[in-house]
């Protein structure tokens, strides 16, 4: 994982292409990107994944209007971190609430607004505007039945932890100057 990680951020730093053989390989050490690793955060990433867990379930039929349980609740303290994390990158992150509806399925039996949570890191010298890397995971959770959004789904490793590690890499990339865009995302549904 650790040389994945290596190599991904080589991508961003220098618009190299990702090459997963290649992040299988041994690498020559880049000192900037150390830098950024050991900046990560243990403690920060534990405080993610219990704030997450304590809204008790994030299923996609849950609260939207709590502010201490539900998909709404989590939804607004991930666009809360990501704007804090705006404030370090100068004018060079942008944050949103991307909406849609979708309609009725077997996860959901009537249509319902389903909120991801994006934050966009621009360059601040554009190197090629065309590509940008998306790191992303879901914040949403569910019980065993699809379709109860009223258990406790506390989603810890699902994806709770995934995205604990997306904040982590906003925050630490929002005060770097990068070579590529990269857009921060918290999927829901």
């Amino acid at each position: 994982m650790r040389i994945f990680t290596f190599h991904l951020l080589a991508c961003i730093f220098t618009g190299a292409s990702l090459n997963i053989a290649a992040a299988q390989s041994t690498l020559p050490k880049n000192p900037q990107i150390e830098t950024i690793l050991g900046e990560i955060s243990e403690a920060n990433l534990r405080r993610s994944v219990e704030t997450l867990v304590g809204f008790g379930t994030r299923h996609s039929l849950s609260d939207t209007v709590s502010a201490k349980r539900g998909i709404g609740a989590a939804r607004r303290w991930i666009k809360g971190e990501f704007d804090r994390y705006a404030k370090q990158a100068k004018g060079r992150m942008d944050v949103a609430f991307d909406e849609a509806i979708v309609p009725p399925s077997t996860r959901g039996p009537h249509p319902r607004e389903i909120v991801n949570v994006s934050a966009t890191l621009h360059p601040a010298s554009a190197i090629d505007s065309s590509r940008v890397l998306i790191v992303s995971a879901h914040y949403d959770s569910r019980a065993s039945n699809p379709l109860d959004s009223l258990t406790e789904a506390p989603g810890a490793d699902d994806d709770a932890s995934g995205v604990a590690i997306v904040l982590e890499l906003a925050r630490v990339l929002s005060t770097r100057n990068v070579a590529t865009a990269i857009k921060f995302v918290a999927f829901a549904g």
